[in-house]
């Protein structure tokens, strides 16, 4: 309590859950409601009273106080039924707790449904309800917009999650700060640009980085409206755009599972050449028959270790294998690289794996050695392949180049805003299920 503007007349027991504090103010000029103007004059020596809920001394045991308000009338507005009661700053106006009590309920229902804190704080859920139902979104934006004017620099980093279906929202966080900045009900450019238009000038010059995934609309909108705003030709001096490392990893191993596939069925289908339809049937028979005998469009392979069985091609099939093409290869036993070559060799007839999997090796030492070198030596080996993804995948990264060499100039990851994704979904699972949107914002608001 602010005990520079308040005192405390009296303590007693309210009842075998409570205690009762008598408040009353100590101020002697009051501010007008109306005009906000502090010339007013006290009506009578009487109070309302009004008893509010205030703090927890724990679960069992709650705190109420007892205000007694004072009644002015305001001279300026010179009118007699401008009769107002006094307010308390520890209390919004027409609430009946204080701010503390709203800090401990919305505290814990990070974790705890409506009637878990009912249950909780010996309150009803109607209580509950109606603290998390007054925290209103414009509320949260302005709470929110003045703390991003109090940071010196901010990385914004965007990502989207499910409401329903096809149904989205997106997440913006301050992956450096760790700090979630708000929640756009969809997807759509029009909500980020309304959402980019209340901040002011000195906000955006304070937007040092922007990070997403490989799609770049977020990022392209966000430095075309600070170009707009600021009257700058140049949007890369205020906001540098990164490309997230883990995302480069997802698309070539999702590159790696899609080839796999494909050479798959096309054994499947015996289109590299007769014998290995005999080879299935064979293998079809007796799966655990090893073969022996070399395939026509098969290189000459000398082995490793003569103790080590060859793959056979039912295994190849079954997905048994293709793990050893998403790990990396310093993790690799003698073994396992025993069998990843004579994958190479005898199930990779174009060589497609191969390439893929040497794309993803570069991609993993240039994480580890911090050169683009090797980002320049993997956009010229998918150059010189004849497949239609991995003429897609150089272009991707020709395309975004100085944004993979940004992220080590920034390092920011998109570690933060995807723990942040996964509590968003575990809180609409608790609820089994939302109905209003605009409730799973505040909640997400609130507890992120």
């Amino acid at each position: 309590l602010p005990i520079k503007k308040v005192r405390i007349v009296s303590k007693e027991r309210f009842d075998e859950k409570s205690i009762l504090l008598w408040i009353m103010s100590k101020v002697i000029k009051v501010q007008c409601t109306k005009c906000w103007g502090y010339n007013t004059k006290r009506i009578g020596k009487w109070y309302n009273e009004h008893i509010v809920n205030h703090m927890f001394l724990s679960n069992y045991l709650t705190i109420k106080l007892k205000l007694h308000k004072r009644k002015f009338l305001c001279k300026d507005c010179k009118k007699w039924d401008n009769v107002f009661v006094e307010w308390f700053s520890f209390i919004e106006k027409n609430h009946s707790y204080t701010k503390t009590y709203a800090q401990y309920i919305l505290r814990e229902r990070e974790y705890s449904s409506l009637s878990e804190l009912a249950r909780k704080f010996q309150v009803s859920e109607t209580l509950v309800y109606k603290v998390i139902n007054d925290q209103s979104l414009e509320k949260l934006a302005n709470d929110k917009i003045e703390y991003m004017k109090s940071q010196d620099e901010l990385y914004l980093w965007i990502d989207e999650v499910s409401f329903s279906w096809h149904d989205m929202i997106c997440t913006i966080t301050d992956v450096k700060q760790r700090k979630v900045l708000w929640v756009l009900p969809t997807r759509r450019k029009k909500d980020l640009i309304e959402w980019l238009e209340k901040l002011d000038e000195e906000t955006l010059q304070k937007i040092k980085g922007i990070a997403t995934d490989m799609h770049a609309s977020y990022k392209d909108t966000i430095q075309s409206h600070i170009a707009k705003k600021l009257w700058t030709t140049v949007p890369e001096i205020w906001a540098k755009a990164v490309a997230d490392h883990f995302h480069l990893i997802q698309m070539l191993t999702k590159r790696i599972y899609e080839i796999y596939r494909m050479s798959k069925r096309m054994i499947k289908a015996w289109h590299y050449s007769d014998d290995i339809q005999d080879l299935c049937d064979q293998e079809i028979v007796n799966s655990q028959k090893y073969r022996t005998d070399k395939l026509k469009w098969t290189k000459e392979y000398v082995w490793v270790y003569d103790s080590y069985k060859p793959i056979t091609l039912w295994f190849f099939i079954s997905k048994r294998y293709v793990n050893l093409l998403t790990m990396k290869q310093e993790s690799h036993t003698e073994k396992q690289t025993d069998r990843l070559w004579q994958i190479f060799t005898e199930f990779d007839p174009c060589g497609y794996l191969k390439e893929v999997w040497v794309g993803k090796e570069l991609l993993l030492k240039w994480i580890k050695e911090k050169s683009i070198e090797y980002i320049d030596q993997l956009i010229e080996s998918f150059k010189t392949s004849s497949h239609y993804l991995l003429e897609a995948t150089w272009k991707t990264f020709e395309k975004r180049r100085e944004e993979i060499q940004n992220f080590f100039d920034l390092w920011i990851t998109n570690a933060f805003t995807e723990w942040k994704n996964t509590k968003a979904k575990l809180f609409k699972r608790m609820a089994y299920w939302y109905y209003k949107k605009e409730n799973y914002m505040k909640r997400l608001l609130l507890c992120l």
